[in-house]
This record gives structure tokens, C-alpha cells and sequence, in this order.
């Protein structure tokens, strides 16, 4: 996962072009301090961490009259680069609450930001609503499951509703899901949920790959082993990223072998380990593989590779096991 020192850096880049914030909000309750704070948040960093801090030290309920203020249509285009950094202003101020465990504030900041971001362009609202929803599924791993996972996936459905052709949505909300339907106890539905986005994902690009490889997995993890195969096969034939190739061989290799066909699985991990030598888990697979056609000294050889590499290499696979990635 990014690691979130600035949501700007993912959403919005300060426009050269546009109105000064002090014109744009002239009329409106915005105190001199707050615009001052705008203004040096959308000239970028450093400034932005000294308006961040600034800013979280505004209440943000009297800044709620303010919001209800902003109406673009009337003010113009060239108002929508402040609306724009105020919105980011306040996520990035919700975000330095939670980093210092005041939630209840962090949560007033966000909704300012949600409501700023549905005043400007689509492209903004949709990059803000999957940064934020992002940033929510970091939590997960965080120390605030609870938190993280209500607030990733209610912002993800109405992302989805608003966005159901985007396939990005699509992906990153499947994959909240696959990552709770996977847990010991998750539940069954929440897997399906993920297999249906994931689909909906593919039949808008049949050519992206992540999505193949975790419908793909999806199947695997509901013991669809059959109806598993022909999407890896069709994800190896892409020009896909070779992590994203090595994730496929790998799967293809369990799946061979959950369907007694441990040759084939040797192949397959043999094949992996070409795309990423230095990661551990494609020889441990292949040591496993091979101890059960009996081919003992080159299992033992296959593991003493494994038990040779630093599992430090490899967090990218990891990640995707965690729903991170």
C-alpha cells in the first residue's frame, strides 16, 4: 500500500491556472486564517504539512456554513482549484487525525472533504472517492479493522453505484471483499460479492489482467478448481506485469495439484520461479510438487533453495494475500 503522506500526491497536483482562493471565495463566511491555509496547501509541499497541521486545529463544524456556500455553477470554473484544495486540505486533515487516534475528528473532516469533492468535476469526485476508500483498506492493517473495512467498503458501494463501468473501482472494491471472505471465519457471501465486481471488471476489459487473476483465485477459494484454469490460462497469454504472470503460474500450479496432477504443477512453479528466482515461496511449492511423485533429492534441493532465500524479497506476494496489493 501507499503510504499516505499526502493524499494530494495520488489526487491533485496544484494547477498553475485559476482564481486566487481570496477572489474565489470573496462572499463567502471563509475566514482570512482558512484561505491563507488553502492558498499555501495548494502551493505544495512543505507548505502542505504546515496547513495541515494548521488546519486541524479548526473546528470543522464552523466551517460547514462555508461549504454550503460553494456553489461552482455560480462562482465559476476557474474557483474549482480552490474548491479542489480545500477538499484535499481537509482529507489530509481527517488523515493527521487518525494518524494520532482522534477518529471522531477525522470522520467531521472527511465528510467536508466528500461534500468539496461532489462540487467540482466527475474526474476529481471519482479520484477522491477511491484515494479516501484506499486509504481506508490501508487501515485494515493498521490496528482498525473494524473501522477500516466499514468505512473502505461503504465508500467502494457508492463508488461502484456511481462508477459501474470503471474497472479500477471495480477491482479495488472486489478485492476489500475477497480479503474478509477470506478470513477463518469470513463469510461466503462476501467472497461472491467479489467474484461478481471482478467479472463485472473483466466483461469492461477482458484483457485486464489483476482482475483475471483474482476472479481466477475467487473460483480456487470457492473450489470452482475447473472453472479456475481457463482465466490464469488467458492472464499468462497477456503481456501482463511478470508479478501479476508469477501470481498466475503459482495459482495454476496449485490448481494442478488440488487436481491430482502434480507434473503439471511442477511445470507450472517451475515456470514461476524463471519470472522471480529470489522468492521463496516457488521453490517451497515446487519442493512440495515434487516430494509427491517421490523425486526425493530434488525436493530436498528445492527446499534448501528456499530455506537459502530471505522471505524479506517478497512482500509484494504477501500484500496480495492480505488484500493490499
Amino acid at each position: 500500500m501507499v503510504r499516505w503522506v499526502s493524499l494530494a500526491a495520488l489526487v491533485w497536483a496544484a494547477p498553475a491556472s485559476g482564481e486566487d482562493c481570496q477572489t474565489a471565495f470573496a462572499g463567502t463566511t471563509a475566514s482570512p486564517e482558512h484561505i491563507s491555509l488553502v492558498e499555501a496547501y495548494r502551493n505544495g509541499r512543505p507548505l502542505r504539512l504546515g496547513a495541515v497541521r494548521a488546519a486541524a486545529r479548526l473546528g470543522h463544524e464552523a466551517l460547514e456554513p462555508f461549504v454550503k456556500q460553494l456553489e461552482p455553477a455560480r462562482m465559476g470554473p476557474r474557483s474549482h482549484p480552490c474548491i479542489e484544495a480545500v477538499a484535499l486540505l481537509h482529507t489530509d486533515t481527517a488523515i493527521h487525525h487518525v494518524e494520532n487516534g482522534a477518529w471522531p475528528k477525522a470522520f467531521g473532516h472527511f465528510e467536508l472533504g466528500q461534500k468539496l469533492s461532489r462540487k467540482v468535476g466527475q474526474r476529481f469526485q471519482r479520484d477522491w472517492a477511491l484515494a479516501v476508500a484506499l486509504y481506508y483498506q490501508g487501515r485494515i492493517f493498521a490496528g482498525d479493522e473494524e473501522i477500516g473495512f466499514r468505512e473502505a467498503t461503504a465508500l467502494f458501494d457508492d463508488a461502484v453505484d456511481r462508477y459501474p463501468a470503471d474497472t479500477e473501482i471495480l477491482v479495488a472494491a472486489g478485492a476489500v471483499w475477497e480479503w474478509s471472505g477470506s478470513l477463518p471465519l469470513g463469510e461466503s457471501d462476501h467472497l461472491k460479492r467479489a467474484e461478481r465486481l471482478y467479472r463485472r471488471a473483466i466483461e469492461q476489459d477482458p484483457s485486464l489482467a489483476e482482475a483475471k487473476l483474482r476472479y481466477a483465485k475467487i473460483l480456487e477459494k470457492r473450489g470452482h478448481f475447473e472453472e479456475a484454469v481457463q482465466p490464469l490460462d488467458e492472464l499468462v497469454a497477456l503481456e501482463a506485469d511478470h508479478h501479476i504472470i508469477y501470481r498466475a503460474r503459482m495459482a495454476l500450479g496449485n490448481l494442478a495439484e488440488r487436481r491430482g496432477l502434480p507434473e503439471a504443477a511442477i511445470r507450472y512453479y517451475r515456470a514461476a520461479i524463471e519470472l522471480e528466482p529470489d522468492w521463496q515461496i516457488g521453490y517451497l511449492a515446487l519442493s512440495h510438487a515434487l516430494h509427491t511423485t517421490s523425486e526425493r533429492e530434488a525436493s530436498r534441493a528445492a527446499l534448501e533453495e528456499a530455506l537459502f532465500l530471505s522471505d524479506s524479497t517478497q512482500s509484494s506476494w504477501w500484500e496480495y494475500e492480505l488484500g493490499m496489493s
